[in-house]
């Protein structure tokens, strides 16, 4: 009875100590972020119009707080909103303006993050007083 407690104990141990990972995300793929709300009582079929921004927008600072927002460069908004394009002509949807009154209204944003890392190896470049044909000190 007591060896089946304390495997029971240790298991349990081990499940939670696995959980906690420190470290954070090792891949960009850890740090894509995807909302999506479906009710099931919606009917796709039915829709057939989208509207779109002909720009995306760069989610930085606080639009709250009177910031205005910023866009990413249009030679790169232009690719990406082409290919959403392309991607919802061939689920069969048209792209109209948003004053005629579109089915779906899809909002594209982008999120920029820079990661800089720096490694020095303070053993490689530091010789302690001594460099080679000189007199150790």
């Amino acid at each position: 009875m007591r060896k089946t407690i304390f495997a029971i104990f240790v298991a349990l141990s081990g499940l939670f100590l696995w959980g906690c990972y420190p470290n954070g995300p090792e891949y960009t793929q850890d740090l894509d972020i995807v909302i999506t709300h479906h009710n099931p009582d919606y009917s796709f079929k039915g829709n057939a119009t989208y509207a779109m921004p002909d720009r995306i927008v760069k989610i930085t600072g606080n639009v709250q707080e009177g910031e205005l927002p910023e866009f990413i460069p249009d030679a790169i908004a232009s690719q990406i909103i082409s290919r959403i394009e392309s991607n919802m002509t061939s689920l069969g949807y048209t792209r109209v303006g948003i004053g005629q009154s579109p089915d779906l209204i899809l909002s594209p944003a982008a999120w920029e993050s820079t990661y800089i890392y720096y490694y020095y190896d303070y053993w490689y470049w530091w010789w302690g007083g001594y460099y080679p044909g000189w007199p150790y000190y």
